[in-house]
């Protein structure tokens, strides 16, 4: 067998120079000698190709062959340019470095020995070559050993010691000549396996490399030795001898399982990994029985038992169409495995969850003989599905009257994405009027539903998700009652209190409570114009309140009007003297007035209970602009704290509308994590404060809806207040 390659060899080159000098005359012809060592990397090619120490360090030993007498010995960088006077004869010069039984990453023995003559008066050159006078060892892991093993090592062993190569190692070492063997451990099924090669002789200056690997799937090859002898490689195969291994019957090792058992749930959203068996049969495989127990792999076409190691094409097709992965021909091998973590991911995807395949959807069983018939059965595996799980999260001020503002589903098990929400009101259950919605955004577990509108007012529901499509995977119902659509009292002024305010002249007043109602709502600023003026002459110029009754309604029996009213105790048909009269702008609200004299009618209290929080309010109106002049309304909507949640607010009629007009006033919510505890509106016969001094003629019901003349601004008529949900 031909060398594969030329390798240069490390060497060091020693030169012994006899210099002809005078002698002073000895009993023995002498002559002087200077020793010089040189390294030399390529003279010679040499078997093992290795790091060259320095020659500085090397020790020189210089010998009589006669006598076997030491002249010299000395560190080689410690004789550099010195002469050594020698005997004429045979010498023997011999340098190393290192050790002769040393064994480790760091032991390489170098060694030069010649023979040389001290001739008198002569120059004379010697070189010797120091070559490497043990053996370099290397061991080459294979690259399938390392896929099918994650924990294993080898020793070198020599005579006087030994030397660790871990999987990692790269290093190469050094041993002593002689006979050097190989021990593999490897960590199989909970135990460490031992398998040792032949021994290989070797010589100095031999490069020996190991080299273990597997077969494919993890059955153990022989272990090669590779010697480079310098003129031909010699490969040698070492047989692992049959005694080495352990003769146990096949044995399993199931990984993915927890007391027996794995759990996944209905469309997982991540694939399982590394659920599968192990199996080794040092004896090697004669067949590997699955037993499969599951009515829906069994609709699947999946048959409930199969030897593996026999499998025919059909049914590995549809084994492998059911994600069970195995060694298709394990049989005769030692070491082989089934994989279920594509069978687990098929019964996820693929099986609906029920309540019985919460106790088993698949059970599994193997059972290997191997070929001297020893038989190793694993425990029963069970492949479950339970339920997903989620719980529904809102808050009290998430319901509306007719909507939930938004509800957030935490997923703890299954795939967000996958659930939609159902809403049924609790009378309807039984009839299946069930709101199906989907979600609105899906971010990590959370699930985020919203708005769910369609809602009826003060009724209870029952709200759930329900997980992909599967109404045996759904959350637990839970039950909310919608806020009440409540509307504000007397919206219509149909209930109302006739006051008479006594001076020169007496004129009656309205305020929008009877005196039955004990929990009135509307308040009106009337007192502000009345006043007791000193003569009865043009009684309406001088007194007349601001808010007053009509039966011109827009439905029932009476609206009002609500004036910017201007009187004076001076005024009279032609003027109003506003030197010393009192002009003011008429309200209406949900409040408590001032009414206890003249011209008082400010605010005591504004506000009213209230629970809900309606969208927007919607009423009917006429108006008579003057001068373009608008009025002005208000709604707020306030916490229980007295800030307000919600509000809106207008301004923008100022053109005369003659008829019954409906206008809606959004009311928006700038804080909608909080309950409604309270309602104010106010409505303004002007919202520049304009008041105005032109005669009108007012019709008012006070008077049989005779025409009373007055001095005013805007008139405004309201009637129907309603609130919307």
């Amino acid at each position: 067998m031909g060398r594969i390659g030329s390798i240069l060899m490390s060497l060091v080159l020693l030169m012994v120079s006899c210099s002809p000098v005078a002698i002073d005359d000895f009993t023995a012809p002498m002559g002087e000698v200077m020793i010089s060592l040189k390294g030399d990397h390529q003279t010679t090619a040499t078997k093992a190709t290795t790091d060259l120490p320095d020659v500085g360090d090397f020790i020189v030993e210089v010998t009589e062959t006669a006598s076997e007498r030491l002249f010299f010995r000395k560190k080689y960088s410690d004789a550099i340019d010195k002469p050594i006077s020698l005997n004429q004869g045979e010498h023997r010069l011999f340098a190393y470095y290192g050790e002769l039984d040393g064994i480790g990453f760091n032991s390489c023995y170098y060694v030069a020995d010649q023979l040389f003559q001290v001739i008198p008066n002569s120059l004379e050159t010697v070189e010797a070559v120091a070559k490497l006078a043990n053996v370099k060892v290397a061991v080459a892991f294979g690259p399938t050993l390392s896929m099918d093993y994650s924990e294993y090592y080898a020793e070198v062993v020599a005579k006087r010691g030994k030397m660790t190569f871990t999987r990692k190692e790269k290093r190469c070492g050094y041993a002593p000549a002689g006979e050097l063997s190989l021990v593999l451990y490897v960590y199989v099924h909970d135990k460490w396996m031992c398998y040792r090669s032949e021994p290989v002789a070797c010589e100095g200056n031999d490069f020996v490399t190991f080299t273990v690997d597997t077969e494919r799937f993890g059955e153990m090859a022989d272990i090669q030795v590779v010697v480079d002898n310098g003129i031909d490689e010699v490969v040698k195969d070492c047989k692992v001898p049959a005694e080495a291994a352990v003769q146990d019957a096949p044995s399993m090792t199931v990984a993915g399982f927890t007391d027996f058992r794995l759990a996944t749930v209905e469309a997982n959203p991540s694939k399982h990994k590394d659920v599968k068996a192990d199996i080794v049969a040092m004896a090697g495989i004669s067949s590997c029985v699955l037993e499969i127990s599951s009515s829906f792999l069994a609709s699947k076409g999946v048959p409930s038992q199969v030897d593996l190691a026999a499998a025919d094409p059909s049914q590995i097709k549809i084994l492998e169409s059911a994600g069970l992965k195995f060694m298709r021909d394990m049989a005769g091998k030692r070491l082989s495995y089934v994989d279920f973590s594509g069978l687990v991911d098929y019964i996820s995807h693929n099986a609906a969850y029920s309540p019985e395949h919460e106790q088993s959807c698949v059970d599994v069983k193997l059972t290997v003989t191997d070929e001297v018939g020893k038989v190793g059965s694993s425990q029963t595996y069970t492949i479950a599905m339970e339920k997903s799980q989620a719980e529904f999260v809102f808050n009290d001020y998430d319901v509306w009257a007719t909507k939930i503002a938004g509800a957030t589903l935490n997923v703890t098990k299954g795939d967000p994405s996958r659930y939609v929400l159902k809403c049924v009101a609790a009378s309807d259950i039984l009839y299946g009027n069930v709101m199906t919605f989907a979600p609105q955004s899906v971010s990590g577990n959370k699930v985020k539903f919203g708005p769910v509108t369609g809602l009826n007012p003060g009724t209870g529901y029952r709200i759930w998700a329900v997980y992909n499509g599967n109404s045996n995977n759904r959350t637990p119902d839970q039950s909310f009652t919608t806020e009440n659509a409540q509307q504000v009292g007397n919206s219509g002024f149909e209930s109302f209190k006739v006051n008479s305010f006594s001076g020169t002249h007496k004129i009656n007043w309205v305020e929008l409570w009877s005196s039955g109602d004990s929990d009135p709502w509307w308040a009106v600023n009337s007192s502000v114009t009345l006043d007791k003026s000193n003569t009865a002459a043009y009684a309406t110029y001088k007194s007349f309140p601001t808010v007053n009754l009509t039966s011109k309604a827009h439905y029932g029996s009476y609206a009002i009007s609500v004036a910017s009213i201007a009187v004076g105790d001076a005024s009279s048909e032609v003027n109003w003297f506003n030197s010393w009269g009192d002009a003011q702008v008429g309200e209406v609200f949900i409040g408590k007035a001032d009414n206890s004299g003249e011209h008082k009618g400010g605010h005591i209290e504004d506000g009213h209970a209230f629970s809900s929080r309606p969208s927007s309010m919607s009423y009917w109106y006429k108006l008579d602009s003057y001068e373009s002049d608008p009025y002005y309304v208000e709604v707020q909507v306030l916490d229980d704290s007295g800030e307000v949640i919600g509000s809106g607010k207008s301004t923008d009629v100022k053109t005369s509308v003659s008829n019954w007009t409906q206008a809606t006033l959004p009311i928006n919510y700038e804080i909608t994590t909080k309950k409604a505890s309270e309602i104010y509106i106010l409505f303004k016969s002007s919202a520049t404060g304009k008041t105005g001094s032109r005669k009108y003629s007012l019709s008012r019901y006070d008077y049989g809806e005779g025409s009373v003349n007055v001095h005013a601004g805007n008139i405004l008529w309201l009637d129907d207040i309603k609130l919307n949900y």
